[in-house]
């Protein structure tokens, strides 16, 4: 029927140039790492340039990942031209933003990575280039978020932000360690640049899509907050995954089934199910690239597991984020037009490179085999039963990351 979700896998992150060394504490950058404040940013953006008669780029968004709040304006006001100063610009953003704070959501991982390593005692330190004082009243919206940071470092308590190695030092200083002790998670350039000069090890999680080769001197590059394996840095490993997956908070979505590039079954014998990307825009937003699974209901036909993509599907070179399920089913045709409702309920891995077709097509299969294997454990097994999945209803319901 349509693209196979597998196709997704084919991007692959920078190779590791990790080298092993235990490390005692935890520094987190906020914005873009454990805060989805990019949909935010894309969104006030977008409507304040509209003002000037300009229309927001979110290509163009990666110039301003990782910068403090006076160099990303500079960049926006020169960029689009705008017939405005600089401090005009950030007199009349500022309250826009404050008052859209209130809706920025976690990032996939984020609350589990917090809530573990404070149940382990490890100290953590949040350094951000941003003022500490918008730190704070960011944090505030999460539940045991500023109980959890023993140090809290921001832009404005230093001399120079990010990639100055200035504030990560000085987050040491406060957590009162040597800077070779901490391990750094950041999702932007000139943050992995600041982290190792400060001398510490840093794993790099990319904010912006399919830039992974770019953070080259990270010591580690994942794909989301999900893949980060804690024990290769010395500290407490998460203890969740079952099976070879992991439980996430569940989402719901569906839609009529519509045609997709046709590439599914002629090039790897894999159908799998579209559905219009404007049913489910914020799950695509919230939820990270990568392989999921979970259970499918088809109005007419009834439920059945599925494993699928959210991604890029780089194989194909597509340029837009798709979500793409394979209902673990031979069906005798296709059903294009049924209304399909998922319910996600499970990760088992980030998106990654294969060398062969031959390879990419093994991985699917054996992602499939996991999938039936977890959904028969009660933990995924009693979300069959989920009223969403036995009516006809084309709202998206959609759930908050973990």
């Amino acid at each position: 029927m349509a693209l196979p979700y597998a196709s997704s896998l084919t991007f692959g992150m920078a190779e590791s140039n990790f080298v092993p060394r235990a490390t005692s504490h935890v520094i987190l950058d906020l914005d873009g790492t454990l805060l989805n404040t990019d949909a935010i940013t894309n969104e006030v953006l977008k409507v304040f340039i509209m003002r000037y008669g300009k229309e927001w780029d979110s290509r163009k968004a990666h110039r301003i990942v990782g910068r403090t709040p006076a160099e990303a304006a500079a960049i926006i006001v020169e960029d689009y031209e705008l017939s405005c100063t600089l401090e005009e610009f950030i007199s009349q953003i500022t309250p826009m933003f404050f008052d859209q704070w209130c809706n920025i959501k976690p990032l996939p991982g984020s609350n589990r990575l917090i809530k573990h390593l404070t149940s382990h005692g490890i100290p953590m330190a949040l350094a951000s280039n941003s003022p500490k004082s918008n730190i704070e009243e960011k944090i505030s919206f999460h539940e045991g978020w500023k109980e959890a940071f023993s140090v809290i470092v921001g832009g404005d308590e230093v001399n120079m932000g990010k990639p100055s190695p200035e504030i990560f030092v000085e987050a040491a200083k406060r957590l009162n360690v040597d800077p070779s002790t901490c391990l750094v998670v950041e999702d932007s350039l000139p943050g992995v640049t600041a982290g190792k000069e400060a001398g510490m090890l840093v794993v790099a999680v990319p904010s912006i899509p399919k830039q992974g080769g770019l953070y080259n001197s990270a010591d580690e590059v994942i794909n989301s907050l999900l893949d980060l394996h804690l024990e290769k840095w010395g500290l407490p490993p998460f203890d969740d995954w079952v099976e070879d997956t992991l439980p996430i908070e569940p989402c719901y979505i569906g839609g009529p089934v519509v045609k997709g590039f046709g590439r599914g079954s002629k090039i790897l014998g894999i159908p799998t199910a579209n559905l219009p990307a404007e049913n489910f825009s914020s799950v695509l937003s919230e939820h990270t690239s990568g392989v999921y699974f979970g259970w499918a209901g088809l109005s007419s036909q009834g439920i059945f597991k599925m494993v699928m993509s959210i991604g890029w599907n780089p194989y194909f070179d597509n340029a837009e984020k798709t979500v793409e399920p394979w209902l673990l089913h031979d069906f005798g045709e296709d059903f294009y037009g049924e209304e399909l409702r998922l319910a996600i309920v499970g990760y088992i891995r980030p998106e990654a490179n294969f060398p062969t077709l031959e390879s990419l097509i093994a991985r699917i299969h054996e992602d499939g085999r996991i999938a039936e294997r977890a959904l028969d454990l009660p933990i995924y097994a009693g979300y069959k039963d989920s009223p969403y999945l036995k009516i006809s209803c084309n709202e998206v319901i959609t759930g908050r990351p973990v």
